[in-house]
């Protein structure tokens, strides 16, 4: 098999995972969010007792910063390909001598002036922003609920727990984050690679 016929290959098993990664953060997504709501209607129908005032405080938040770094990963996955997929690009055109010729991958990284690359990003923050707002929106729903007997302490220690491991998935989002950027805007380069292995 020549190089150039691998190189194909390549790229299309890649291309297929791209995809799939893609219809994987879709569906995460899609049953996240209806599990949410279905988490959510149970806090509010319960929300004058204790037991709603743990779904709303500590389930519900803690499930949406779980589907959020479940639906952030397949998002990296197809990042991490598309980037390989940069350099495979590269070496196929090379090889074929289009060094010229645009492809997807190039062209998405093509820094224009004025604009920056030709990436969607507002998905991905407006995902990210959404779960921030839903985290944020349950604790805060979980203070206010519970009825009038729930002890202050028990809440406070309910609340506390649901921002440490919140705040944990979220940082762990956000520094996964800058690699995904880096991925999406940068080409990949298999010389560069070579000489760090």
């Amino acid at each position: 098999m020549k190089r150039v016929e691998f190189d194909l290959e390549e790229y299309r098993a890649l291309r297929s995972e791209v995809i799939q990664s893609k219809d994987e953060g879709n569906k995460i997504l899609a049953f996240g969010l209806a599990a949410v709501g279905i988490v959510l209607g149970a806090g509010l129908g319960n929300k004058d007792t204790q037991m709603g005032m743990i779904v709303l405080g500590f389930f519900l938040p803690v499930l949406s910063a779980l589907v959020l770094s479940l639906w952030f990963a397949a998002q990296e996955r197809m990042a991490r390909a598309s980037h390989y997929l940069s350099g495979v690009e590269a070496r196929i055109k090379s090889e074929l001598g289009d060094t010229a010729g645009v492809s997807w991958e190039a062209w998405l990284r093509a820094q224009k002036p004025n604009r920056g690359s030709e990436h969607f990003w507002s998905t991905e923050k407006a995902g990210i922003a959404l779960f921030v707002v839903i985290i944020s929106s349950s604790i805060l729903m979980g203070l206010t609920v519970g009825g009038s007997n729930f002890n202050w302490k028990i809440k406070a220690l309910i609340i506390g727990a649901s921002i440490i491991i919140c705040g944990a998935l979220i940082v762990n989002v956000f520094r996964r984050y800058k690699k995904w950027k880096f991925w999406l805007s940068n080409h990949y380069d298999p010389e560069e690679w070579e000489t760090r292995l």
